[in-house]
């Protein structure tokens, strides 16, 4: 891997997590086509922490609530924070079950041209009969996500399991289809995604330090932990006031096309 080719792959990390398009498979798409297959075993886990840390500061407000939530419950207190905690927790049970299951017992790669390409069509369908549901209706105007739209929402972040689905996309997508904001989607869903990428984060540090994936180059590592941070800092500005006034149509287009762009570039059919 060049120093450029960490340089792009950082920003499309940093610029896809944050959008509903599903990032893995912009960066198994790049990485084939510049014929990097390995680089998934080591590069992707610090592309990953770059993006989180992106999303821990820019929602850093809420991160502070859900470390107050930590410590009232450690403390038998009852407050909102701490009832936002549980209700996190309690949302990433079913993702954290599987993809724990997942990550322990499978060492295969359900990565193919053809889940990828069905996945970012047909799925950008949905997203958009869920997105355009309420789009003449008045939604509801709460910022506060209930527990039971909560774990609704934990439930279909368990879809994002099959490449191609978008993690993102998923959550906002029910959180839509429960009639909330377009911004108060976006931001539960961001937020939500913090305990399971942290712990997946988590899990393949453990195995590069107990020798089970092996880290060639430090350097170009950290370059492309760096740029996904701070493109994941600038995307997520963009999009957080982008959801204000715009639907996810300009997303549910792109996918189309991306996935059309996977059809041919590996002749599908």
């Amino acid at each position: 891997m060049t120093f450029l080719q960490a340089v792009v792959l950082g920003i499309i990390q940093g610029i896809t997590e944050m959008l509903p398009v599903s990032s893995s498979t912009h960066l198994f798409v790049f990485s084939r086509l510049q014929d990097l297959p390995n680089q998934r075993l080591s590069f992707d886990i610090f592309l990953n922490i770059g993006s989180l840390l992106a999303i821990v500061v820019f929602f850093w407000s809420q991160v502070f609530d859900l470390i107050k939530g930590g410590i009232d419950f450690v403390c038998n207190k009852k407050s909102q924070n701490r009832d936002f905690l549980l209700t996190i927790i309690i949302a990433n049970i079913p993702t954290i079950i599987l993809f724990g299951l997942a990550d322990a017992f499978l060492d295969v790669d359900f990565h193919s041209p053809f889940v990828l390409a069905s996945s970012m069509i047909v799925f950008a369908l949905i997203m958009w009969w869920c997105d355009s549901k309420n789009a003449n209706e008045v939604t509801n105007q709460t910022t506060t996500v209930s527990r039971k739209d909560a774990i609704l929402t934990g439930i279909a972040q368990v879809c994002s399991i099959v490449p191609g689905v978008s993690r993102l996309g998923a959550c906002y997508s029910m959180l839509r289809y429960s009639n909330y904001s377009r911004q108060t989607a976006f931001r539960f869903s961001m937020i939500l995604s913090l305990l399971p990428v942290a712990g997946a984060c988590f899990l393949r540090i453990l195995k590069i330090f107990t020798g089970h994936i092996i880290i060639e180059n430090w350097t170009l590592v950290f370059v492309g932990c760096i740029f996904s941070f701070f493109f994941g800092l600038i995307t997520l500005s963009f999009v957080d006031s982008f959801f204000k006034k715009h639907s996810v149509l300009c997303f549910v287009v792109y996918r189309i096309i991306f996935g059309i762009f996977i059809i041919t570039q590996y002749k599908i059919f």
